[in-house]
């Protein structure tokens, strides 16, 4: 573990409040360009400065706990994810021990700058250590070309002002949490009648969570549109979130967030505001080819979108692209087959929109659809075999969607293959998920030998054996993972005199003429999923198979 130098500790006012979820606060430091997650904890929210529920007498152990846990997570990140995803995408995390007090320090400056809704919860003090991680939403540095020249000594032999190399353009940093962008290959996934090879987990439980109120619209958004490699999908995709964003996206302009959703999932018209006047920069794109899938699929957002906001979209886009297409070589001709293409989801909103514009009909195995003539079961196949094959061609595939996929399939038995084996291991609790290796060390074979086993899905392989569930245990637990990453997709205006990575580098037409971004993509929040994230697992895919298949398939449900 780092420690902090004595002689330049870590200041809280080198500092600023950058972001948090349900379980970690970020903070970043803009002069070493690095982010720092510290742990919280329930705070008792009566007290102006909230302090930890806890007796002090527990501090010593809590503290002993907490750097085990963040021992833990260095360990699986560094060990096994950054292999199976890539070092390409996957920055090398660091574990540093934090000066006394620094937690208690951290809660009051970043106080005032938190969202209401967070303040049950803070810094955590006994938990004296923290990941520290490059700041992903940043690019590094420029510098001076071996073209730029400052300006030249004039005749008369006076030196004039020296031209300096511009100030960089601004930053934009896209956040999305992908989900899972694939459908079971495994034959145990016949829960349903087998709903699940058709329909993809990510949309059938937006019905489930608009039912209970804890998002006010289902997403548009589809997993298998951003995963597909078809750059019209994926743009559809990009433009879905933006429309119901939940929690799929996030846009940072220079390390400040200038869009997101709010509690229920959608955007105010302010955000959309906020949204527009950061993208005020970006010049119109040229026209995009007149492709018959956004054509059917995006019309009339494209209309109300600004159109600064729609290069934004469109620059994400050919980067995913043009990364795809500089790393699609180093994929195995398994793993080629295992990224074939992916048929659009029959409980997503393209599916739906896609029959109804080209048909004038809807769906009839849609409960969503309330007005206007419906398609029986039979036309909607005619019409899949005549026209669906054109939404489904691949683009040269690869880079980070396709190292993201990988990983998410090494789940290849499916929850409902992988739950029968349990009975294997005996009676499985979070203590005897410890003993058997499950929590680490993540430096042991069983989990390094992963990344070795991308595109590799044996589902009759099993000998009967101990070592063969715990196996497929571990590819569970980090394609779990994978499904719940998120991913940056950073990006800047490359300025003559400025040097960039050339193989980093995407070329964009505009109003302006052809421009150069440069960019990177990263892949955070890659946690280790715990023993009751697996049961909560086995529990969910139920409830949500059942409740697609008793409101949606049969159309008894009017008003999702």
């Amino acid at each position: 573990m780092a420690q902090y130098d004595p002689n330049h500790p870590l200041q809280v006012d080198d500092w600023v409040y950058r972001d948090e979820g349900h379980a970690n606060i970020v903070i970043a430091n803009r002069n070493s360009r690095a982010v720092l997650r510290l742990r919280k904890c329930e705070v008792d929210v009566s007290s102006p400065m909230p302090k930890r529920r806890l007796h002090r007498e527990a501090s010593s152990k809590l503290q002993d706990v907490g750097m085990s846990k963040w021992q833990q997570q260095r360990e699986y990140q560094n060990f096994v994810v950054r292999p199976v995803i890539g070092p390409r995408y996957v920055p090398k995390v660091e574990l540093v021990q934090l000066p006394e007090g620094f937690a208690e320090e951290v809660n009051k400056a970043c106080f005032a700058r938190r969202p209401v809704i967070r303040l049950n919860q803070a810094c955590d003090p006994s938990w004296q250590c923290g990941i520290l991680l490059p700041d992903v939403a940043l690019l590094p540095r420029c510098t001076p070309s071996d073209e730029y020249q400052p300006s030249e000594i004039p005749a008369n032999g006076i030196r004039g002002e020296v031209s300096m190399p511009p100030d960089p353009p601004a930053t934009f940093c896209i956040e999305i949490k992908p989900k899972k962008g694939s459908l079971p290959t495994s034959p145990h996934a016949t829960m349903g009648d087998g709903v699940k090879y058709t329909h993809c987990r990510f949309c059938m439980k937006q019905r489930v969570k608009v039912s209970e109120g804890k998002w006010l619209k289902r997403s548009l958004y589809c997993p298998l549109d951003l995963f597909s490699g078809n750059p019209a999908r994926i743009r559809h995709a990009l433009f879905s979130m933006l429309q119901t964003p939940q929690n799929n996206i996030r846009v940072f302009k220079d390390t400040k967030a200038v869009f997101k959703a709010d509690k229920l999932g959608m955007a105010s018209p302010q955000q959309f505001e906020q949204l527009s006047q950061a993208c005020q920069s970006l010049p119109d794109v040229l026209s995009e080819n007149d492709d018959r899938y956004i054509s059917l699929l995006d019309e009339d957002f494209r209309k109300t979108c600004p159109k600064g906001v729609c290069t934004m979209l469109h620059i994400v886009q050919r980067i995913l692209q043009h990364d795809a297409q500089r790393s699609h070589h180093l994929l195995s001709e398994e793993q080629w087959e295992g990224l074939r293409s992916l048929p659009i989801c029959k409980a997503s909103g393209s599916y739906e929109q896609i029959l109804e514009r080209s048909t004038g009909k809807q769906p009839a195995t849609n409960g969503d659809c309330l007005h206007g003539p419906r398609l029986a079961e039979g036309e909607a196949a005619e019409w899949e075999t005549k026209n669906g094959d054109g939404f489904c061609d691949m683009a040269p595939c690869g880079g980070v969607l396709a190292s993201v996929r990988l990983a998410q399939m090494l789940d290849d038995l499916d929850i409902e293959g992988l739950s029968p084996l349990r009975e294997r291991l005996g009676e499985l609790d979070s203590e005897r998920w410890d003993e058997l290796g499950l929590n680490g060390p993540f430096s042991a074979d069983g989990f390094t030998r992963l990344a070795s086993e991308l595109g590799h899905c044996k589902h009759d392989s099993d000998d009967g054996s101990i070592e063969f569930v715990l196996q497929k245990i571990r590819r569970f637990t980090v394609a779990s993972t994978a499904k719940d990453c998120s991913m940056l997709c950073t990006f800047q205006l490359c300025k003559p005199g400025l040097s960039q990575p050339k193989d980093s580098v995407v070329e964009v037409e505009t109003s302006a003429g052809v421009q150069q971004y440069a960019y990177s993509l990263n892949v955070v929040d890659l946690d280790v999923k715990s023993f009751n994230r697996f049961c909560k697992y086995i529990v969910e895919d139920k409830k949500i198979v059942d409740y697609y298949v008793s409101n949606c398939l049969t159309g008894n449900n009017s008003t999702i």
